[in-house]
């Protein structure tokens, strides 16, 4: 059988950035030339997803997917490929090893084993939630798995506060995988990002909404909770522009505030 010469990319039109749309060709070029017909999917995910994606700041949140397991050689490829797109797109590397499909779908529909089943669950509400399906067959389309409850996104939540008390010095570790950057601008814009995703864990705990794009989730929480609306508006000017002007004071001001919204939608989540 004749082999494609370009891999059937799908979606790339709701990208609106011309230099991620050739990021993603470039990164996906490399997983399909290589595992061919064990290539199940590749999901986007993170900003560039949600286009709000910065160059030279943001980088690719790539979920791809193989019919196998990784294997020995496969970490050859990885370890050859990895230099390529970082040479070519140093800002803007995403790649990373493909997980296999069993790990979305041999848990999502036993709860025999708990463990399988909620990390199933985990998978499936973040590809049907927060991702773009780029190449393949979406896996989790016919899967019989809920939507995100009440519950669920306050534990999924949690991690988003964890993050934010800790940055404000109310804790003194970091129990969360995630670091916030050291550069002020970067920093400030990382923070409004959380009060975003933390009022999208709100709007889906209430069965309103259920995204994470700051076009869909602000306006959302403007209309809902207007008391709140002047936090809101100035999360909206920083959550994907790094504001050049940040400082110190600006970023202690804000993630006071940010602290505050955090604390009360973590009561509104654990309301019966």
């Amino acid at each position: 059988m004749q082999q494609l010469k370009q891999p059937p990319l799908v979606n790339l039109s709701r990208f609106s950035e011309e230099f991620f749309r050739e990021v993603i060709r470039y990164h996906v070029y490399e997983y399909w030339t290589y595992f061919q017909s064990r290539l199940a999917a590749i999901y986007i995910g993170g900003s560039v997803h949600r286009n709000e994606a910065v160059r030279d700041i943001s980088d690719l949140d790539l979920y791809p997917f193989i019919v196998d397991e990784f294997s020995e050689a496969d970490r050859k490829w990885f370890s050859e490929a990895e230099q390529r797109i970082a040479s070519k797109y140093p800002s803007a590397n995403g790649l990373c090893p493909p997980r296999p499909v069993s790990d979305v779908l041999d848990g999502s529909q036993s709860e025999t084993d708990k463990i399988a089943y909620i990390r199933s669950q985990a998978w499936v509400h973040r590809l049907r939630y927060d991702t773009t399906l780029i190449l393949g067959k979406n896996l989790v389309a016919e899967l019989r798995v809920p939507n995100m409850d009440k519950e669920q996104a306050r534990d999924y939540f949690q991690c988003v506060s964890d993050l934010v008390r800790y940055a404000a010095g109310l804790e003194t570790e970091n129990k969360t995988d995630f670091r916030l950057p050291e550069a002020l601008p970067r920093r400030l814009r990382k923070l409004a990002r959380l009060a975003v995703l933390s009022g999208a864990y709100l709007l889906i705990g209430y069965g309103e909404l259920y995204s994470f794009k700051g076009v869909d989730v602000l306006p959302s929480l403007k209309s809902r909770f207007p008391h709140w609306r002047a936090f809101l508006e100035e999360t909206e000017t920083l959550y994907i522009s790094p504001d050049p002007a940040a400082t110190d004071s600006k970023i202690s001001t804000y993630l006071s505030q940010l602290v505050s919204w955090v604390d009360w939608v973590g009561e509104q989540l654990s309301m019966p």
